[in-house]
């Protein structure tokens, strides 16, 4: 955590062009027949100076297999456009009036989670991915592979292997 005070924000924060660099990464593959899933993390300080084009990058992306984590940090407490981008409450609309296909956004201020273990950040960011994920894959009839067979860990080979060995050895 202590890097983030060293860090300062180059102004103007533009979302827009790398929100659609990843839907472009995301529409090639799938283009090209491969199933992927795109997860952009954007670490920014809430002041957003393309407001508009990111919330028409946005719309366009929802069609697309992607979601964007946004985690607001620094002095800031007005985080109340990246709220807008989450969406959790308003669906997006693009400026040609298209209302975005499936929520994608996820926001969650550091601030929150500053003084707590990293994996409860963690946590709390990657929270909405599985539902974006399984909304995506349902939304466009993509049908997943059974789910693999759990591998064993060391720990089950271990007590498997003293078990045989106590089977196999005479009393």
């Amino acid at each position: 955590w202590s890097c983030l005070k060293e860090v300062d924000p180059i102004e103007p924060t533009n979302m827009a062009p790398v929100i659609r660099e990843v839907n472009n990464v995301a529409k090639q593959k799938m283009e090209q027949g491969e199933l992927s899933y795109q997860v952009l993390l954007i670490i920014t300080d809430g002041a957003i100076s393309d407001m508009r084009q990111t919330v028409d990058s946005i719309v366009q992306a929802s069609h697309q297999p992607v979601s964007i984590l946004i985690v607001g940090v620094g002095n800031g407490d007005d985080f109340s456009k990246m709220d807008i981008l989450d969406a959790d409450n308003v669906p997006l609309v693009s400026s040609d009036n298209e209302i975005m296909k499936r929520d994608i956004v996820g926001f969650v201020p550091f601030k929150n989670y500053k003084d707590m273990d990293p994996d409860v950040l963690a946590r709390e960011c990657l929270k909405e991915i599985p539902r974006q994920f399984t909304t995506w894959t349902r939304q466009n009839r993509i049908q997943l592979p059974e789910r693999a067979p759990e591998r064993e860990s060391r720990n089950q080979k271990l007590k498997k292997a003293e078990r045989e060995e106590r089977r196999m050895t005479p009393h």
